[in-house]
């Protein structure tokens, strides 16, 4: 008894064993079906909060957009209306261009006609004639670095079919002169005269002086020293005498030293005279006094104090001797105190 005992209590405790996991099993079963009942059931849509906040940027959108409508439409309406400004402006513009046409005269109208009719009374107005052209053919201006004002301080380069060779042809250009045309220069300067006013002068010249006086000349104007004219000698026909009795001042004349057959310096355009009439050349002939020009007796005496002396303290004499010319106050057996020229060693390798 006590054995079948013994051998029912294992399948005892076996059965209870059983009948308690199957209860186990049992709760865990249902409480699994109750977590994949509840996970089976449909969730709430996650697009109902989207859907509201979609309908509140449609909102917003539809409103920006109404806002951008207006803006367009009022923009486009002010471009109108500045378009039909505009076009009516132009529009008055035009009529404005049409009025004033009408009022032009139009060819062949009365207008036309009465300036027809001032030509014929003045039938040299509006003519086709020109002046003749005087500039002088094949001459060119001197090149200088001597002067500062080239405008009013300046040569030419001459030749014989030159306006400027007509004025002194045949007269301080005389027929016997031995001075190539080549070897002058027409000089162009400025003086101020007795006055007080500026002048022009003009003075024909041996080249190889010709940038020396150009550059004398304008330091005299600088200075407002008085010259009282500066002339071609051919307007005085190319007579000495006259020339200097009219108290102008010159350079080239071909001539002869007065009383000799030996050619002035004048005559190779080497020497220039200075207001003649208050420097003249002064010397003894066969006892006699001879003054030239003959006019000029009151200014033989040099010790007396008179304008337009020209002496060693005087600006003319110091510019000439400065560029190497001689005086002509300062020779021994005559005076000549208007006078300057190249010394005698420059013309003997000249000529």
């Amino acid at each position: 008894m006590k054995k079948i005992k013994f051998k029912l209590l294992p399948l005892f405790l076996l059965t209870v064993a059983l009948a308690t996991c199957g209860h186990h099993n049992k709760d865990a079963s249902n409480s699994a079906v109750k977590q994949h009942e509840s996970t089976q059931q449909k969730p709430k849509n996650p697009m109902d909060k989207n859907q509201k906040n979609s309908s509140s940027i449609e909102h917003d959108i539809s409103i920006s957009s109404n806002n951008h409508s207006s803006n367009e439409t009022s923009r486009a309406t002010s471009k109108s209306t500045s378009k039909g400004k505009k076009h009516k402006r132009y529009t008055q513009s035009k009529k404005n261009e049409s009025l004033s046409k009408e009022k032009e005269p139009q060819e062949g109208t009365d207008t036309q006609e009465k300036l027809d009719t001032k030509e014929k009374s003045n039938p040299q107005q509006g003519s086709n004639t020109q002046e003749k052209d005087t500039t002088p053919t094949k001459d060119k201006v001197m090149t200088t670095t001597k002067v500062k004002d080239t405008k009013n301080f300046y040569g030419i380069e001459f030749t014989e079919d030159s306006e400027i060779f007509t004025k002194i042809k045949g007269k301080s250009y005389k027929d016997n002169c031995t001075v190539p045309v080549s070897d002058l220069r027409y000089l162009h300067v400025l003086h101020t005269g007795f006055d007080g006013q500026t002048h022009e002068g003009e003075i024909i010249c041996n080249k190889y002086i010709a940038e020396d006086l150009l550059e004398i000349f304008e330091a005299l104007y600088e200075a407002q020293y008085p010259i009282e004219k500066i002339r071609l000698v051919d307007e005085y026909n190319a007579e000495d005498e006259a020339s200097m009795a009219d108290n102008n001042s010159s350079s080239f004349n071909f001539r002869f030293i007065s009383y000799t057959k030996k050619i002035s310096k004048h005559g190779y355009g080497l020497a220039m005279d200075i207001n003649t009439l208050y420097n003249p050349y002064v010397k003894t002939v066969n006892g006699n006094l001879s003054i030239e020009p003959a006019n000029a007796a009151d200014y033989v005496d040099r010790t007396k104090d008179f304008p337009h002396k020209i002496d060693e303290n005087d600006l003319a004499y110091k510019l000439f001797t400065a560029h190497g010319f001689e005086w002509g106050g300062a020779w021994k057996n005559s005076k000549d105190y208007q006078h300057f020229e190249v010394p005698d060693s420059v013309l003997k390798k000249l000529y």
